[in-house]
């Protein structure tokens, strides 16, 4: 009798341990994802004439970056690719970022390459609404339409014009606008909960500025979309 108590003991050790390491992989996984989205932001100004206009920057109400989504990972997990989130705040400042998932759908590829950054701009409020519920149909819930490109550069097409979300890739340091429509946006509630340490988290929460304590990289990516926001970042 001992020795099955002892063996029931062990069992619900190792299941313990393993738990923890499963968190902490999911928080730095998390990190990881965060500093790979503030490497991608801090790559639009580096070739001003392939970019996202400024204008487009400074008067979005939200923006998501997706980096490194790899060519043909929805045919093996049903997600292109995880990144990250961030929305203006009733204050008019920047909210912490929520983590997210987008699948479904297609993308139009146009590079040769493996992989490539996504960015989507989002350019109101209605915009972002359904992201509240925990899934966005790109082109259902929102319309959307591919970005145009160049510093200055402004909607062309009445598509452009029409369109609530704007969506870019990025290979090679540059960026063009690229064809979503069909895929989703989802809310990854279980890295929002481990990465911020606050079971049933919602994406309206962090996003209506309902975060009180938050790591380092969070504030770091929340600064990042400030700053090429803002109307100081427009040197041109």
């Amino acid at each position: 009798m001992k020795q099955i108590f002892a063996l029931i003991g062990l069992v619900v050790f190792i299941i313990s341990c393993g738990g923890s390491k499963t968190q902490g992989q999911q928080s730095d996984s998390a990190q990881k994802r965060i500093n790979s989205a503030i490497e991608v932001l801090d790559s639009i100004t580096v070739i001003p004439d392939k970019t996202i206009p400024q204008d487009i920057l400074k008067n979005a109400y939200g923006i998501a970056v997706i980096p490194n989504v790899i060519k043909g990972a929805f045919i093996v997990s049903g997600q292109f690719g995880k990144g990250v989130m961030s929305v203006r705040t009733p204050d008019s400042s920047w909210s912490y970022p929520s983590f997210i998932s987008l699948g479904g759908g297609g993308i139009g590829w146009q590079w040769g390459g493996e992989s490539i950054d996504l960015v989507l701009i989002f350019k109101n409020e209605k915009s972002i609404q359904s992201v509240y519920s925990g899934t966005l149909t790109l082109g259902t819930d929102a319309s959307v339409a591919a970005g145009p490109v160049g510093r200055h550069a402004s909607a062309s097409t009445n598509d452009q014009f029409n369109a609530e979300i704007y969506s870019y890739s990025k290979s090679e340091g540059i960026f063009l606008g690229v064809s979503l429509s069909g895929s989703s946006l989802h809310i990854d509630n279980n890295t929002n909960d481990a990465f911020y340490a606050s079971p049933n988290l919602t994406a309206q929460q962090i996003f209506q500025n309902g975060v009180t304590s938050a790591p380092f990289s969070a504030a770091a990516f929340k600064n990042k979309v400030e700053s090429i926001t803002s109307d100081k970042s427009d040197k041109h």
